[in-house]
């Protein structure tokens, strides 16, 4: 039978005797043959053990997993092997034989976690602790570690540099203090996600007088639309880890009643962005518990029903559902449409489908290689700024290597320089991210690039 593998990676180091871990588990990814897994629920550690979710893990092993509900039961098989597992029992059978675990199963989320060490057990795969790269593994090692962190002169550019393996940790997007239009120190984001890598993210307002540091970028988290950019370049992760970089210009369709055609449709200009004297915008919690707005009409959508329709007056944005704000010309053109009762639906279309899969997302710009070749065209893509076109700056960007290898660099350059960077260092496809006194890289427990200020949001890796 065909040896596979199976790896566990610990995003945080932590000294390991099999079965008694010493500190806190935190973003422990999982990767089999090679290939990392995108859990819904991630593995964790409790009294000492880490505990996997049993069914992605012993399925990817070309394991069948069956679930009894009504006796909490799970029989997974593969080939002549047959386990049997109790929920909230430390007692476990492979065939026939009773095998007792560290720690119980248990669900979460409809998930089963197991003991890490059961699955090399139940499977009859080795496991190793390799603490250079903080690793368990099971079966055979990859060939190399989830990512390298170096330094490197590149044209004679001081670089800092981190590549991440494809799908080797788990990707994010983070907004300061979960809120859009906040912001907030780097290292404070960076713990309050566990990441082990992190970059600065989208443009934002950081002169603002008003409070309110609005990001200028589309953003996506969880597979959610929480911002709408027009301009520049975005990156996208896939649910597996792996990216794209291309321009992505979002579009919101609405309908009314299950009317997705005129007159019952309406749409929307963005999310999540204060608007001028003229617009149609959608505010989720991630706005914050109001709209904000005392002008136009604003409807109130709770479980896809209207509940609420006011004007020119504040209204609370529903923590399961959302809010619409309708002003100027939009006021009487669509914000009449709305009356409570109504159902109301919402769908984000892309113009690009290599976005279509895409789970998070971070526009910036502009875009500095495509397809293996150096590119600058800032103004092409909506960039009217010195500090982009021409001054010599703090930079940070991310590039795609033709294996899929993430890169991720922060130097000082101007960013037609930064173009030809990123296409020395291997990448087929790279773009720019904010940069100035937004800069900052984090990876190993310490910034290689410190940002020199606050921020709106970040990239990150765990």
């Amino acid at each position: 039978m065909k040896k596979r593998l199976l790896c566990v990676v610990l995003a945080l180091s932590f000294v390991l005797a099999f079965g008694s871990l010493s500190s806190a588990a935190a973003a422990i990814s999982v990767c089999v043959d090679g290939r990392y897994l995108n859990l819904t629920v991630s593995p964790r550690m409790e009294d000492g053990k880490v505990l996997v979710p049993m069914r992605p893990i012993f399925e990817s092993l070309d394991a069948k997993v069956d679930w009894n509900a009504a006796e909490s039961k799970i029989t997974a098989t593969k080939g002549d092997t047959e386990i049997i597992l109790i929920v909230g029992s430390t007692r476990a059978l492979i065939n026939g034989a009773e095998v007792i675990l560290e720690v119980a199963a248990r669900t979460v989320n409809g998930n089963t976690l197991v003991p890490l060490r059961f699955v090399g057990e139940a499977l009859n795969y080795p496991v190793e602790w390799v603490s250079s790269s903080s690793t368990v593994f099971i079966g055979e090692k990859p060939a190399g570690p989830p990512y390298v962190v170096r330094s490197q002169v590149v044209n004679n550019r001081s670089v800092q540099i981190v590549e991440i393996t494809p799908g080797a940790l788990t990707v994010g997007v983070h907004i300061a203090n979960n809120r859009i239009g906040s912001h907030q120190s780097m290292q404070q984001m960076v713990q309050d996600t566990g990441a082990v890598i992190a970059i600065n993210g989208a443009f934002f307002d950081a002169y603002t007088t008003e409070g309110y540091y609005a990001p200028y970028g589309t953003l996506i988290r969880d597979g959610k639309l929480i911002h709408r950019g027009d301009y520049g370049t975005t990156v996208g992760f896939n649910r597996d880890g792996r990216a794209v970089i291309g321009a992505l210009l979002p579009k919101i369709e609405g309908s009314v009643n299950g009317v997705w055609g005129w007159p019952g449709n309406w749409y929307a200009y963005g999310l999540n962005r204060r608007p001028a004297t003229n617009g149609a915008f959608i505010y989720t919690r991630e706005w914050g518990s109001t709209i904000g707005l005392t002008r136009g009409v604003s409807v109130a959508v709770e479980n896809g029903v209207v509940t609420r329709v006011v004007r020119n007056a504040d209204l609370a944005i529903p923590a399961n559902g959302y809010a619409m704000n309708f002003c100027g010309s939009e006021e009487g053109q669509l914000g009449d449409r709305f009356k409570v009762g109504d159902t109301v639906e919402y769908r984000v279309v892309y113009d690009n489908s290599a976005f279509d899969n895409v789970v998070f997302a971070v526009g910036a710009g502009p875009r500095l290689v495509r397809d293996g070749v150096s590119v600058y065209d800032p103004v092409g893509e909506g960039f009217v700024d010195t500090k982009i076109l021409t001054d010599n700056a703090s930079r940070s960007a991310i590039g795609i290597k033709s294996d899929g290898t993430i890169v991720l660099a922060t130097t000082t350059a101007t960013v037609r320089d930064l173009s030809d960077i990123m296409r020395a260092l291997g990448c087929v496809q790279a773009m720019n991210l904010d940069g100035g006194a937004s800069s900052g890289l984090y990876a190993q427990g310490r910034f290689l690039t410190s940002p020199g200020r606050l921020l709106s949001n970040i990239l990150y890796f765990k």
